[in-house]
């Protein structure tokens, strides 16, 4: 049976986030975007100072150095940031965001996770994001940049990044929601399996944002 996930389950997320490092190198690429991704290490983390929030800020590295975005000739820095946001949730200090520097996809904050809106049943935690709601908590609002009021525009990006990322779609509490990645509860009971999780969810998150991104920059017809 679904239920949100627990304090407990959601601590043991948050300290691998903070902790543990990747087993493997992560390579992504977009080529709508002309868009390459490495990172083969995660920094250790930081006290965020730019966020306004309490947050901690990780850097995905690559070859020991933070640039590990191309975009065209140019390269950006990506990173974590993990902590309060500017709403009060149920368990606290558990938002997620990813972001670049220089500010590549508008904000430094281009792609967000409540992490304390996850799911989880006996077997697997679930980290989801709302599609069935077009604004609001959990909803992916940045596929509406460039809508406007159109609704039937913005309700089929989100039938198209459901259908590029192949994912998922799980209905819970009257809403559907699609499943950005799922961490399997047996292996967060073991500390050496903590790299692996890491390493899949990063690159399950990565997938979902940069996506999204070649999304909102697709021509559409007007």
């Amino acid at each position: 049976m679904l239920e949100y996930i627990s304090h407990d389950s959601l601590a043991k997320v948050k300290e691998i986030l903070r902790k543990a490092n990747l087993n493997r190198e992560i390579a992504i690429n977009i080529p709508s975007l002309e868009l390459q991704f490495k990172s083969d290490m995660i920094s250790e983390t930081i006290d965020d100072v730019e966020s306004g929030y309490k947050m901690d800020r990780m850097y995905l590295m690559y070859q020991e150095s933070t640039s590990s975005l191309k975009i065209k000739s140019k390269k950006y820095e990506v990173f974590i940031r993990l902590g309060e946001w500017a709403y009060e949730t149920n368990i606290p200090n558990s938002h997620l965001v990813l972001g670049t520097n220089p500010r590549r996809f508008g904000t430094d904050y281009f792609c967000q996770i409540e992490l304390s809106q996850s799911i989880e049943d006996n077997e697997y935690i679930y980290i989801i994001k709302k599609i069935s709601k077009l604004a609001g908590k959990g909803a992916i609002e940045r596929l509406n940049r460039g809508l406007g009021s159109d609704t039937v525009k913005k309700r089929q990006r989100r039938v198209t990044l459901v259908d590029k990322l192949k994912a998922d779609v799980i209905a819970f509490n009257e809403d559907e929601w699609l499943c950005v990645s799922k961490i399997d509860k047996v292996k967060i009971e073991n500390e050496d399996s903590h790299a692996e999780i890491l390493s899949d969810f990063l690159e399950d998150l990565l997938i979902y944002a940069f996506t999204i991104e070649s999304i909102v920059n697709e021509k559409t017809d007007e």
